[in-house]
């Protein structure tokens, strides 16, 4: 399951997505094995609220396939990529060795590709790497090291997550990162070197994040530094990037993870907000091409949350004058929890398109009111955020306001997902996870495991072999020059990175229609990739230049 936050309100999100024809899933909802379609629960929205995504635990097997998806629009969108390549989440009948057989091939390849001229690191301390990446090592601070944390025989990894309070729930995640770790340091580990996993508790408490990270640099001297959450992950990111101290794998969806420029260092994972603002104009281009362009009502929260997907939407609505004409933009105040006056504003336009870019109860308040306004009668369709898909937390309590409304999923595998748990490297990770004394159901540990265990190892795998072996400036090659088959993604979502260019892993992900008659969700087709399609944010005083 992907990690979706809400940056502006300090909630998460996530959304399940599906791509098997004809089955419903639940976004949010029961994580009994056997039910039909992609079914994940309430630890499945990784990272959320508790509440936020939860499911209607009621149903019957029977009543989740009692009513066909709606065909009629949203499934002749552009499935896979033109060229896509060989996927690993599909594969069944083979061993782990297999798999390992053909990352070792990937890898190959991208380190062949980071080892050619010019990328590395010149005579004057500069390093440089695909697509126009350039960063000046000359300003590393004093005594910073490129070797830092490294041993003959280990790797000191640094991870700051809440393990305490209310959102303790997050330390399955690094209890399933340091399973998958054990497992690869029982298998020849990192170019001969075993990882180390050091953990300190924010309590998800970003005032607190910096005393944290700096008790963990001046004990621990940790190699590089990885953070969960929104929060914590902006109030170090900076400080970390001045440090030329990598921030891999930052568990949050916020664009600023996506500044190659300024913030080289970071990185996230998942799929950005910025992305899924995208996923929402492709679902307009393919399915209102050759039609007169169409007018969007946006209903926007007035923070930076909402922000983002405002700005986002606009440039992309921007490139494509031939499928949007306008965007009206209605905001409301983070604290309300009706929307009644902001949507009757938006109606006002009549929007052939509503897209709601905001989070918590207002999206309830949205999809009653776009009933009540008569939006639904004007729009072909209507989109919630990904953080708006709890079946019992915002769906249900909408009525039949929910029904036909759209939302994006996140492309990735769930170990909870029935229609995938014949997969190798899925069954896998339950396997490992048993063998730990830790139930696979939950769905954090299987992320942590499969989702950020696995593109940790990779990346350090990759890095140990380009020349001059494993330090911070060549993870900062491998982290921007990624092309890799990642086993938790669905087929056809790549998960590549590229310099300046792209500074997005994740960029695909299925679109998912709600069915108020089964209270559950219905993938539109195969998951889409739209990859290299998100512009890269450089973040400057808290806003995306690009």
């Amino acid at each position: 399951m992907i990690l979706g936050f809400d940056a502006g309100q300090g909630r998460a999100g996530g959304v399940a997505a599906g791509h098997t024809a004809g089955k419903v899933l639940q976004m949010g909802g029961s994580t009994e094995r056997g039910r039909p379609g992609r079914i994940v629960g309430v630890a499945a929205c990784l990272l959320l609220l508790a509440g936020a995504c939860g499911g209607d635990k009621s149903q019957s097997s029977a009543d989740t396939t009692s009513v066909a998806p709606d065909a009629s629009i949203g499934s002749d969108a552009r499935s896979v990529p033109s060229d896509p390549p060989t996927t690993v989440a599909d594969a069944k009948g083979e061993t782990i060795d297999d798999l390992e057989a053909r990352w070792a091939e990937r890898r190959a390849a991208v380190v062949a590709s980071l080892s050619a001229d010019p990328y590395g690191i010149d005579e004057k301390n500069l390093l440089f790497g695909p697509s126009q990446l350039s960063v000046d090592l000359t300003t590393c601070p004093a005594g910073w090291s490129d070797v830092t944390g490294i041993t003959d025989t280990t790797i000191s990894l640094g991870l700051i997550l809440p393990q305490s309070g209310d959102q303790v729930a997050y330390n399955d995640l690094w209890l399933g990162m340091k399973v998958y770790f054990d497992w690869v340091n029982a298998h020849g580990g990192i170019a001969g070197r075993t990882i180390q996993l050091v953990t300190r508790d924010d309590g998800y408490d970003a005032a607190t994040t910096p005393t944290v990270l700096a008790d963990m640099l001046a004990v621990d001297s940790p190699f590089y530094v990885t953070t969960v959450g929104t929060p914590g992950s902006l109030a170090v990111y900076d400080q970390l990037n001045k440090g030329c101290i990598p921030q891999p794998f930052a568990a949050t969806s916020h664009p600023a993870l996506a500044d190659p420029v300024a913030h080289p260092w970071s990185t996230g994972l998942q799929m950005s907000y910025p992305t899924e603002a995208v996923l929402w104009g492709n679902w307009l281009k393919q399915n209102l091409a050759g039609k007169e362009p169409v007018t969007v009502g946006a209903l926007v929260i007035d923070n930076d949350f909402g922000q983002i997907y405002a700005d986002a939407f606009q440039q992309w609505a921007d490139a494509n004058p031939d499928v949007v004409s306008d965007v009206q933009v209605v905001k409301h105040a983070p604290s309300v929890t009706s929307v009644a006056k902001e949507m009757a504003k938006l109606a006002e336009g009549q929007p052939q398109v509503l897209l709601a870019m905001t989070t918590g109860p207002a999206c309830t308040s949205a999809m009653q009111e776009a009933a009540n306004t008569g939006i639904d009668a004007t729009a072909v369709v209507r989109f919630l955020p990904s953080g708006c898909t709890g079946a019992d937390a915002y769906m249900n309590p909408a009525g039949p306001a929910a029904d036909g409304f759209y939302a994006v999923g996140p492309g990735v595998v769930s170990l909870n997902d029935p229609a995938h748990t014949d997969d190798t490297f899925v069954r896998f990770a339950a396997e490992q996870l048993e063998a730990a004394d830790l139930d696979p159901t939950r769905e954090l540990l299987g992320v942590g495991f499969g989702q950020y265990g696995w593109a940790h190892v990779e990346i350090l795998r990759i890095a140990a072999a380009l020349p001059g072996g494993l330090t911070r400036s060549n993870v900062l090659l491998a982290l921007r020059g990624a092309d890799l088959v990642h086993p938790m993604l669905d087929p056809g979502v790549r998960f590549t990175t590229s310099g300046t260019a792209d500074a997005y892993f994740v960029e695909g992900a299925a679109y998912n229609r709600y069915d108020t008659k089964v209270k559950g969700w219905y993938p539109q087709g195969a998951a889409i990739d739209l990859n290299g399609a998100s512009p890269a944010c450089e973040w400057v005083r808290g806003i995306c230049q690009r």
